[in-house]
């Protein structure tokens, strides 16, 4: 998560797509003005951007328990 990094008053929440080989191959995003963002739906949010990567990588081959097991290494 970045919060006005490179724009002032924006905040980004990003994910890794991972392959079958748990490669990074691409990313998903959300942004949004800063104004809008509270602890309730920053906690939300990363949630959604989390979960919608696993998805897309388990639809790429990426098995759900690797992904997890990946995930809780880092």
């Amino acid at each position: 998560m970045a919060v006005g990094d490179l724009v002032e008053g924006a905040f980004s929440i990003a994910a890794p797509i991972r392959n079958h080989k748990l490669e990074v191959i691409a990313a998903i995003s959300l942004a949004g003005p800063t104004m809008r963002l509270n602890q309730m739906l920053q906690t939300q949010y990363i949630e959604f951007v989390k979960q919608a990567a696993e998805r897309i990588s388990n639809k790429l081959g990426g098995h759900q328990e690797m992904l997890s097991s990946y995930s809780q290494l880092r």
